[in-house]
């Protein structure tokens, strides 16, 4: 894949000098195999990745529900039953509030934009990055972090005591 997989306090984090490769096939199995585990977060770098890569999920028989988020943000994944087809592209796209979308636009003008492909009373809270590392990764992992908490916070406070 040409990342180094780093462990931190808050999980792990993918890091590369470059563009990632694209994974070719995985495949779950019990152990000594390749965890299920593991494969989402392998599947969220390949969303990312130069190429197409297939994931065939062999222990849960719904393990791809996560995905549909990630087309939300602009990833192209494919699933049929348990196999997921990931054709890697150069950006996504984060929610978010107007002012720090405003904010990241303004930092990084050539590599975020308002959300392409939301409808135009949409595109203030949507910022598409290009991934190509000009923006820096601990301003990605911002947007990423805000995009979630922002998003949490419009949920029914039932539902954002669930998530704590």
């Amino acid at each position: 894949m040409g990342c180094a997989v780093i462990p931190d306090s808050g999980g792990i984090r993918i890091k590369s000098s470059g563009n990632i490769s694209r994974l070719g096939t995985v495949r779950t199995a019990e152990y000594p195999g390749f965890p299920t585990d593991a494969q989402p977060v392998l599947l969220a770098a390949s969303c990312v990745a130069n190429g197409t890569s297939i994931f065939v999920e062999n222990i849960f028989s719904n393990r791809f529900r996560y995905v549909s988020e990630l087309i939300k943000m602009g990833a192209r994944i494919s699933v049929l039953e348990r196999v997921a087809v990931v054709d890697g592209v150069p950006m996504l796209t984060f929610n978010g509030d107007v002012m720090t979308g405003d904010f990241y636009r303004t930092m990084f003008p050539e590599d975020v934009k308002r959300g392409y492909h939301c409808p135009p009373v949409q595109q203030p809270y949507f910022n598409t990055v290009n991934l190509d590392g000009n923006v820096p990764d601990g301003e990605i992992l911002r947007m990423i972090d805000g995009s979630y908490r922002y998003v949490v916070s419009k949920l029914a406070k039932k539902v954002q005591k669930e998530l704590e």
